[in-house]
């Protein structure tokens, strides 16, 4: 089947370009739900809002037409890393960045572009898919905040899509790390730093000795550490009686969870025991790792998809997370792939008009040919001869 025909490639940039207009920060995205919510409906989809304490996301139900199929989620997130208020494009040699005074949004807006575009795409040309579940989360760059807070018995697929890689179309993420956040207290006390220092005692510099006794940067092949910020005192005067360390590590290995949580704690406890000073630690898992098994059927299927684009399938680990981490975790095995989005989270983020286009083919492909997935969930090959797909 010839998909790249049927797909409005300017329709599908300026749909882009839309969304992109919209300043939609973490926590903010109030403007962006409203015209999903909007547009959804338009494309055949049933639409619900899900709202939880900070923000809300937007899940949408389009039937199959391709007799009794199980259905497919597709995922993306509708906040920004950061802001971006009166945003402005360069479009040229089928590039699309900004002029590099904001950072473009293509993560994660371009694919809800292409997700958009497919549903066009599907209910234009009335081509045969499997039965679709559209998942919009918010805040995912404040630690998968919306995806932390689905409501998952609303969901009824088992398998998904994620689209929040960056890099060439054609990647398939099979693993991605677990977070944690931790915040070290330091209890000192206040005492005048002219006239009687003796008195205090110095809750910074005591924080400054755990950091300092912390790892650091990357510690192996799949784990990371990083203190990200340190706060305390109050006047160059006074010997500050509190101060807090904040920062994160993430490993994809349980054994380094338990190991480095250890550490952090006998740390803190034994700098401040040193001094006569009081510490808290608090340690919360944000998310936690997933990791897809070389054998998973769904895996075989996705590189099948990828191939039938004209791309070549590459695994990959990631150091990031996205809402894959928690799908997984509630039973969906979700893949994140890559969809063209380069330079993330910086002023020289782009995305090429081709590569936007090759995102929607992709989840075109996934839909029509999903309702035959199931005749060959348990025998569907992860190497070598893959049935073809429609």
């Amino acid at each position: 089947m010839e998909i790249r025909p049927m797909i409005h490639a300017q329709r599908l940039v300026d749909a882009f370009l839309r969304l992109a207009r919209l300043n939609s920060p973490a926590l903010q995205e109030e403007e962006i739900g409203r015209e999903l919510a909007g547009i959804l409906p338009e494309l055949g989809c049933a639409v619900e809002v899900q709202r939880y304490g900070q923000s809300f996301n937007i899940i949408a139900h389009r039937p199959g037409t391709a007799g009794n199929a199980p259905p497919l989620l597709l995922c993306a997130h509708m906040d920004t890393v950061e802001p971006t208020p009166d945003i402005q494009f360069i479009v040229a040699d089928g590039i699309i960045r900004t002029s590099g005074s904001t950072i473009l949004g293509a993560d994660n807006k371009s694919a809800i572009a292409q997700i958009l575009e497919a549903l066009a795409v599907l209910k234009e040309q009335r081509l045969a898919h499997a039965p679709l579940e559209i998942v919009f989360t918010s805040a995912e760059e404040k630690g998968l905040l919306g995806a932390r807070n689905l409501h998952m018995p609303d969901l009824r697929s088992r398998h998904g899509i994620v689209l929040d890689v960056s890099g060439p179309p054609g990647r398939i993420v099979i693993a991605a790390p677990a977070r944690q956040q931790f915040a070290v207290t330091v209890h000192g006390r206040a005492a005048h730093a002219g006239i009687e220092p003796e008195k205090g005692v110095n809750a910074v510099r005591i924080a400054a000795e755990i950091i300092a006794e912390l790892p650091d940067g990357r510690l192996d092949e799949e784990t990371t550490f990083n203190v990200s910020m340190l706060m305390g005192g109050s006047a160059s005067n006074i010997v500050p009686k509190e101060a807090i360390i904040h920062g994160e590590f993430r490993t994809h290995s349980r054994a380094r969870i338990a190991e480095l949580t250890e550490r952090i704690q006998v740390t803190a406890r034994a700098a401040a025991e040193r001094s006569g000073a009081g510490v808290e630690v608090r340690i919360e898992t944000e998310y936690e790792a997933f990791r897809i098994a070389d054998q998973q059927p769904f895996l075989a299927f996705a590189a099948r998809v990828l191939g039938e684009c004209g791309l070549t399938p590459e695994t990959v680990t990631s150091g990031g997370g996205s809402d894959a981490n928690i799908l997984n975790r509630h039973g969906i095995c979700c893949l994140n792939l890559s969809n063209g989005m380069r330079d993330i989270h910086t002023t020289d983020e782009h995305i090429s008009t081709e590569d936007l286009v090759t995102g929607a083919e992709i989840l075109i492909r996934a839909a029509c040919a999903f309702p035959m997935y199931k005749q060959f969930d348990n025998s569907f090959p992860s190497s070598g001869s893959v049935p073809a797909l429609p």
